[in-house]
């Protein structure tokens, strides 16, 4: 028996909208990343499951030697610690996600995501090559956001795309009448898409820059620290228009 208050379906649907997420957010590369919902929405092309981690810091070497120490390489490869700007990016982007937020819906208040995590409180993530046969790093959060007369969560990871981390560009795996491609004012490819799992809804918006840049943003009907209810409200508790504006605002970059 669930526990009292846990909506069956609702975590069915849940589960369900992961996965489906995890197909979606291959975009052409062997390994997608989307972090979305917390930091385990990676898949390999294979299917092997979540592989996603936070970086950790390293653990001494009693021997330091070259290989114990390594140089950072350029953002786009995968760390077994973070890159020194990992932690003044963290804070920009948290900044700049919630300036975003305010500017396009006056009012919002923001709390915790449902794994309890501060509001649009950013981490580098990381994958290691070895895993899955491809690595990347990018940067990942989420809130439980009110606004628009709605509540919900919001999931954002920005990154760099490249052959093993990438976004989707076109409609070809989303249903014809839920999906839609065009370009955003700064020549960006700006995918919207709607995903209706269940008693799931989400608005799925996934946004490519010119300069290489990968933003992917979903806004859910649900979500936030101890939920086990059903879904808020039938509507995602962003629109797909304000999930656009957020994800090519120009702050949000690394």
């Amino acid at each position: 028996m669930p526990p009292p208050g846990v909506d069956v379906e609702r975590v069915i649907a849940r589960g369900r909208r992961r996965e489906r997420l995890r197909r979606w957010a291959t975009g052409g590369g062997a390994v997608a990343a989307v972090g979305l919902v917390g930091a385990t929405l990676l898949v390999t092309a294979g299917g092997t499951g979540p592989q996603e981690q936070y970086a950790a810091p390293p653990v001494p070497s009693p021997s330091p030697s070259a290989s114990a120490n390594p140089t950072p390489s350029p953002l786009g490869k995968a760390y077994r610690t973070p890159p020194a700007e990992a932690q003044a990016t963290e804070a920009r982007l948290s900044e700049a996600t919630k300036a975003a937020l305010t500017r396009v819906v006056p009012g919002a208040t923001t709390g915790r995501s449902h794994e309890g995590k501060d509001p649009f409180r950013f981490a580098y993530l990381y994958h290691e090559a070895d895993r899955s046969g491809g690595d990347f790093d990018h940067y990942n959060a989420a809130a439980d956001v009110t606004g628009n007369g709605r509540s919900g969560e919001v999931s954002l990871s920005v990154g760099r795309r490249s052959t093993v981390w990438s976004v989707p560009t076109d409609c070809t795996s989303f249903p014809a009448h839920l999906c839609t491609v065009s370009t955003g004012p700064r020549g960006e490819t700006v995918l919207a898409n709607r995903i209706e799992e269940g008693v799931v809804r989400d608005n799925y918006v996934a946004v490519t820059r010119p300069d290489g840049t990968a933003i992917l943003i979903v806004a859910a009907n649900q979500g936030g620290q101890g939920d086990t209810g059903g879904p808020r409200q039938t509507e995602p508790v962003l629109t797909m228009e304000q999930l656009i504006a957020i994800a090519t605002d120009p702050a949000l970059h690394i």
